[in-house]
């Protein structure tokens, strides 16, 4: 009667709700400790059904209610119902496996199945009447819960599993592209600015405080304890911050919604006939992972006028996808469905925060391509863009690159280690812009010195 997905199914209940429901709970254990220890037991629980099942009543009519409410919060968004949805299918999972009296019995996947549709019917039934598609991804992402093959063993989600069956090749869907991004699609708000700083977990951080908003940001990666079989960074770095906006531009200028690993490197290149190897597919893989389990919420508040409403409210995954195969171009490859818009593109795009660049700005003659010169050059494009369209400072510190950017303390260097990659890093850097500035991106830059040792560097814009 009180399972723990009733309990857990992140339902706000009133203050009066909350207490009848405490008091049907402690009726209920009160009677079935009365039956069991009542010599006359079958007639005890003849007497005592009918109370019980109004109390069963009672108590799902206030739930029931309180289904509603926490559904009508959404405001009818497909997006948001989708995304609310595919949370609420986890929740419930983590809930019946923590619920289970014996960590080895299976879960059964038509009793998990059947509990999420019943705690979300509201969901499902406006998507399925109002917008097909969410439907469709609604339930796709359930199914790939329900497939998931650390779930019923160990009532964990393990990692995606990349491989899949000879005999269910025929079933693979079929994807067709017909053109690769020109341009580069990237989020410059705050909220993106602070999420990628290579920070291991945040609880309710103001990053905006200004006199019309507040926006508070949450970020928690516990998801990333389900991965048994795989250890992945408790921390969003620059790296994903290229994987992010590779996915986020395939969505936004293609329309791409199954998205492989070449993909994203050949955006994150410049180059659309560049070859990846085993290693960056695997770390992509990685990064995609991290941001399909790490749990966002932006919380931002309009105080224009003294309104103090809610703007913006959003909690998810980073990227809402699953893992699956395609055959693209004759090929079966491994990749991500996206299921719904990305947390960071939706939230910029409230707020006009969008830049977008050349691809062929990253596609740059005499520099191999590394990981280290993609987190580079992303960096410096995105700021130079954002001293376009505001009064940010033209002045980028050199400190910033090694510290922010690259995060060389986190990589035990000796001193003379530090001091070759800080000059290797510079002559990456001092190429980028002199490339740059003959595409006209930039009309110049010039270097400043601090004992005798580069300091920062000012960029000058074409006016």
């Amino acid at each position: 009667m009180f399972s723990a997905p009733d309990v857990l199914n992140s339902l706000q209940l009133t203050p009066e709700e909350q207490s009848r429901v405490d008091t049907i709970a402690e009726q209920f254990v009160n009677m079935v400790a009365r039956r069991t220890a009542d010599p006359d037991f079958l007639e005890a629980s003849t007497m005592d059904q009918e109370e019980i099942d109004a109390l069963i009543r009672e108590k799902d009519q206030i739930m029931e209610q309180a289904r509603k409410r926490d559904f009508q919060r959404l405001d009818y968004d497909p997006d948001s119902i989708l995304i609310d949805f595919m949370q609420k299918a986890r929740d419930v999972i983590t809930a019946l496996a923590a619920d289970r009296e014996d960590p080895e019995t299976l879960l059964d996947p038509g009793v998990v199945s059947h509990t999420v549709q019943g705690i979300c019917h509201y969901h499902l039934s406006f998507l399925k009447e109002n917008a097909s598609t969410h439907h469709e991804n609604a339930m796709k992402y359930l199914e790939s819960l329900l497939d998931n093959p650390g779930l019923f063993q160990t009532g964990k989600l393990s990692s995606p599993a990349e491989g899949q069956d000879a005999d269910q090749e025929d079933k693979t869907p079929v994807v067709y592209r017909t053109q690769s991004p020109k341009m580069l699609v990237s989020t410059t708000d705050s909220i993106s600015n602070m999420a990628f700083k290579n920070v291991e977990q945040l609880n309710a951080v103001n990053v905006n405080s200004g006199r019309d908003y507040t926006t508070v940001l949450s970020i928690n990666f516990d998801n990333l304890d389900e991965m048994e079989d795989l250890s992945l960074s408790r921390k969003l770095t620059a790296y994903d911050r290229c994987v992010h906006d590779a996915v986020i531009t395939l969505y936004q200028e293609t329309g791409d919604t199954y998205i492989t690993a070449a993909m994203i490197y050949h955006i994150m290149t410049g180059n659309s006939k560049a070859r990846i190897t085993e290693a960056q597919t695997n770390k992509i893989f990685e990064s995609l992972t991290r941001q399909m389990k790490v749990t966002v919420s932006i919380d931002e508040t309009n105080g224009k006028k003294g309104k103090d409403e809610r703007s913006f409210y959003q909690q998810t995954q980073l990227i809402n996808a699953v893992f699956t195969r395609v055959r693209m171009n004759g090929n079966t490859v491994n990749c991500i469905q996206l299921l719904a818009q990305p947390l960071l593109l939706r939230y910029a795009s409230s707020r006009k925060q969008i830049t977008r660049g050349s691809m062929e700005l990253f596609n740059i003659p005499g520099i191999r391509f590394t990981d280290e010169y993609a987190v580079l050059s992303k960096y410096l494009w995105r700021r130079i863009e954002m001293m376009k369209s505001s009064s940010i400072s033209r002045v980028i510190r050199f400190d910033t690159l090694y510290d922010d950017v690259l995060d060389l303390p986190s990589k035990n260097l000796t001193p003379s280690g530090r001091t070759n990659k800080k000059q290797d890093v510079r002559a990456t850097v001092f190429k980028i812009l002199d490339f740059w500035k003959s595409k006209s991106f930039i009309r110049d830059y010039t270097t400043q010195q601090q004992r005798k040792s580069y300091y920062s560097m000012t960029i000058m814009l074409n006016s």
